[in-house]
C-alpha cells in the first residue's frame, strides 16, 4: 500500500533503540521498562508524582510497590483479566491504583468494566498476597498517548504518558543496563508530545508544506493518524467547532477520521440510556477522512443515530416503529437543508445524497489531493464549513431542536 511504503521510507531514517527491537509500539514494553524505573531507589518519588500530577489528588504515604500485568484468573472465562499496571501504597497497603495503558491500540471497555467489579478487587488482593478483607482506597486510571476517554462510561479517569517527561528526569541514577531503555523512552514521549505541540501552535507549517509532506513526517511515536488528528484539531480549534478524532475501521483497515460539530448537533440524549426514544438521539457532524491508501482527503456530512448503530436497518432488537421515526426525523432534516440552502451549497462543491443513505447526505466535491499545501487544506475546510454550518442550524431549527 503507498501509505505503508511513504512511512517506512521517513521512519527509516530516524530509527532509534525501540525500532531496531521490533518494539516502538507495544505498550507492554513500555509497562515493564516503567515497572523496573518506578521500582528503582528513586522510583518511588517518581511514583507518588506521577499519581499526584495524573489523579491530581496528594499521594498515599509510604512505599510503593508496582507489578506489571497482574494475571487475574475468573471463573468461567476462558481468558484472564491482566490489568498493565498496578500501584501498591503504603506498609501495609492502603491504596490501589489500577493503569490499563494503551500505545497505539484500542481498548475493550467491557474489560475495564470487569476490573471495577467486586470479584475483580478480591483477585487483585488475592494476587498481590493481600487478605481478601483489607481495606484499600482504588483508584482507577486509562493511560494513553492522547488521553482518550474510554469507549464506555468506566471509573476508569483518562491521563497521558505526557506528565512523565517532566517527572523522569534526563540524567537518572540507573544502572548502566537500564539506562538506555529509559533514555530512549523518555526522549519518545519529549518527541511526541513536542510534535503535537509546534503543530497546535501553528509554528510547524512553511507555506510551502503539502499535506503530503506534513503527513510524511513520523517518526518514533509520531504516525501519519497522529499528524492528521492533530491538524484537525488545530483547525476545528480556529473554526471554533468540536472535533472528534477516531478511526473508521472497514473490511480489515482503518481510515483516519476527524468529525466536526457545531453546538446542538449531537443530542444530549443516548439510545439505550433512561429508555430515550431513538428519534431524539441523533448525531450530525461532518466528517473529514483520510481516504484509504492515503491519496486524498474527503468531506461528508453525516446525520445517524447517537451513538451509532450498525446495521439499523435490520436491527430487529430494536422496534420497527422507533427506526421509524428515526428515518422520517432524518429524512425531514435532509428535505428542510436541501430546500433552504441548496443552491449555495452546491456554489462551494457540496453536493447533496439521498436520504436513503444510511449515513452520509452530502459531499464535497472533489476530494482534497494530498498535493496541495497546508493552509489550502485549511481554506478548503473553512469554506465547506462556512457554507454547511448555517445550513445545518437552520435544517436543525426546523426539524430536530
Amino acid at each position: 500500500m503507498r501509505l505503508e511504503k511513504r512511512n517506512q521510507s521517513v521512519s527509516s531514517a530516524k530509527r532509534d533503540l525501540f525500532d531496531v527491537l521490533g518494539i516502538s509500539t507495544r505498550e507492554d514494553s513500555y509497562i515493564t521498562l516503567l515497572t523496573n524505573v518506578f521500582s528503582e531507589p528513586e522510583g518511588e518519588k517518581w511514583a507518588q508524582d506521577y499519581f499526584e500530577e495524573a489523579l491530581a489528588r496528594p499521594a498515599p504515604a509510604g512505599p510503593v510497590n508496582v507489578t506489571p500485568r497482574l494475571y487475574l484468573r475468573h471463573e468461567g472465562m476462558k481468558t484472564a483479566d491482566i490489568p498493565d499496571l498496578v500501584f501498591a501504597f503504603g506498609y501495609p497497603v492502603t491504596d490501589i491504583w489500577l493503569v490499563e495503558a494503551k500505545i497505539k491500540s484500542g481498548e475493550s471497555s467491557d474489560q475495564l468494566l470487569r476490573y471495577e467489579k467486586e470479584a475483580a478487587k478480591v483477585k487483585v488482593l488475592e494476587a498481590l498476597d493481600l487478605e481478601k478483607a483489607t481495606e484499600v482506597k482504588w483508584y482507577y486510571s486509562y493511560l494513553t498517548l492522547e488521553a482518550d476517554s474510554p469507549a464506555k462510561p468506566t471509573k476508569f479517569e483518562p491521563i497521558a504518558y505526557e506528565l512523565l517527561g517532566g517527572i523522569l528526569p534526563a540524567e537518572p541514577d540507573l544502572s548502566a543496563e537500564l539506562l538506555p531503555a529509559y533514555a530512549c523512552m523518555r526522549q519518545r514521549f519529549l518527541d511526541y508530545y513536542g510534535a503535537r505541540s509546534e503543530v497546535m501552535s501553528g509554528s510547524t507549517f512553511p507555506e510551502s508544506m503539502t499535506l503530503n509532506h506534513y503527513l510524511d513526517d513520523t517518526w518514533g511515536l509520531i504516525d501519519e493518524k497522529n499528524r492528521f488528528h492533530w491538524l484537525m484539531r488545530k483547525i476545528t480549534e480556529e473554526l471554533g467547532m468540536q472535533p472528534t478524532l477516531t478511526e473508521a475501521q472497514s473490511r480489515g483497515s482503518a481510515a483516519v477520521v476527524c468529525e466536526m460539530r457545531d453546538s446542538g448537533w449531537q443530542s444530549a440524549r443516548a439510545y439505550g440510556v433512561d429508555h430515550a426514544p431513538l428519534y431524539e438521539c441523533f448525531d450530525v457532524h461532518l466528517e473529514l477522512q483520510l481516504t484509504h491508501g492515503g491519496d486524498s482527503v474527503s468531506f461528508t456530512l453525516h446525520y445517524h443515530t447517537n451513538p451509532y448503530i450498525q446495521g439499523l436497518r435490520n436491527r430487529e432488537d430494536i422496534p420497527i416503529e422507533e427506526r421509524r421515526n428515526h428515518q422520517e426525523r432524518r429524512e425531514a432534516f435532509a428535505h428542510a437543508l436541501s430546500h433552504n440552502s441548496s443552491q449555495h451549497l452546491k456554489q462551494v462543491g457540496w453536493k447533496l445524497t439521498s436520504p436513503a443513505n444510511v449515513n452520509q447526505l452530502a459531499k464535497r466535491v472533489p476530494n482534497f489531493d494530498l498535493g496541495g499545501t497546508v493552509d489550502e487544506f485549511r481554506q478548503w475546510v473553512r469554506e465547506a464549513s462556512a457554507a454547511m454550518r448555517p445550513a445545518v442550524n437552520d435544517a436543525a431549527k426546523e426539524t430536530i431542536r
